[in-house]
C-alpha cells in the first residue's frame, strides 16, 4: 500500500484501524501478563525508588490490586515481579496487613 496516494479521509480511516489494532494487541498482552498472577501471590513493585512488597488480592481487567503495609495499590502487571518465597523469613499475613494504619510506619 502506497500511503502517499491516499486521500486525507483514507488516511484518517487507516489511522483509526491501526489504533484499534494496537489497542487490541495491548489488551491481549496485558491479559496474558495478568494470567501469571493469582490471588495470594507475593509480589513487589517499585514506587519512588523503593521496592514495595505485598499480596495480590484481586486480578482486575487491566491491573492487579496489591495489598501492602501502606495500603492498597492497583498496579499494571508489567510493573509487578513475583517474590521468591524461599527468601522470605515469614509468610505475609493479609488480615494483619489490612488492619494496619499506614501512619504507623
Amino acid at each position: 500500500m502506497d500511503i502517499e496516494k491516499l486521500s486525507l479521509e483514507q488516511l484518517i480511516e487507516l489511522n483509526r484501524r491501526i489504533v484499534r489494532r494496537i489497542r487490541y494487541l495491548s489488551e491481549i498482552k496485558t491479559g496474558d501478563a495478568l494470567r501469571k498472577f493469582e490471588i495470594g501471590d507475593r509480589v513487589s513493585f517499585q514506587n519512588e525508588g523503593r521496592t514495595v512488597e505485598g499480596m495480590v488480592v484481586r486480578v482486575n481487567q487491566k491491573t492487579a490490586t496489591i495489598q501492602t503495609k501502606e495500603g492498597s495499590w492497583r498496579i499494571p502487571p508489567r510493573f509487578l515481579t513475583k517474590v521468591d518465597l524461599r527468601r522470605l523469613p515469614q509468610p505475609l499475613d493479609l488480615q494483619s496487613m489490612m488492619k494496619m494504619d499506614p501512619s504507623e510506619n
